[in-house]
């Protein structure tokens, strides 16, 4: 697990901890790293509000797709000054997936199968990486919600990940976004 990967998910544990697992009433020790949901059925997204149209990733696709499951997400965007994460937004959500299923138009699920198999029986990373990305920008023009984007490791491995920006997440759940930090949770320094 890379650093970047390892500190999110500390941050992930920590508000599930501080902020969910109360009413929930279970243990820290309950929540898995590989699990479909962080607590069914609760997702926990930290992203950087640092960009033009900041967004977080919902990973892999097919996973994203195939989930009809309504359920709630807990966003928290961060501004970070060196390693210092500081919270200015945070919400939970609860998702429908009568309108999430917007967001899943046009994928073309049978096509990114065949391609993402394709990518894999490639030799080179070189290969494969260029493939995945002439691939990714045809899949991009027929959903402007969700991106997807190739992911290939430098051992070879391949997957398709999806990110949506936060204001395409709202407006296709028909709610109005406040930027405040709801949800009181504190800044992190790594």
């Amino acid at each position: 697990m890379s650093k970047k990967t390892e500190h999110g998910f500390i941050w992930e544990k920590e508000i599930i901890t501080d902020k969910i697992v109360d009413v929930l009433k279970i243990t820290k020790d309950e929540i898995e790293y590989t699990n479909k949901w962080d607590i069914p059925p609760i997702s926990v997204k930290s992203f950087s509000m640092d960009s033009k149209n900041p967004g977080f990733g919902f990973g892999d696709i097919f996973r994203t797709v195939e989930n009809k499951d309504n359920f709630i997400l807990v966003l928290v965007g961060y501004s970070k000054n060196k390693n210092h994460k500081k919270v200015i937004f945070s919400d939970a959500i609860y998702v429908q997936d009568k309108y999430f299923s917007k967001a899943k138009k046009n994928l073309c699920i049978d096509e990114l199968k065949s391609t993402l198999k394709e990518i894999k029986n490639i030799n080179t990373v070189e290969d494969k990486r260029a493939l995945g990305r002439k691939f990714g920008k045809y899949i991009r023009s027929k959903n402007d919600i969700l991106k997807i984007a190739p992911k290939i490791t430098s051992k070879g491995g391949a997957r398709f990940q999806c990110t949506i920006e936060i204001q395409k997440l709202y407006d296709i759940l028909n709610k109005d976004i406040v930027l405040t930090n709801k949800l009181n949770i504190k800044d992190i320094i790594e």
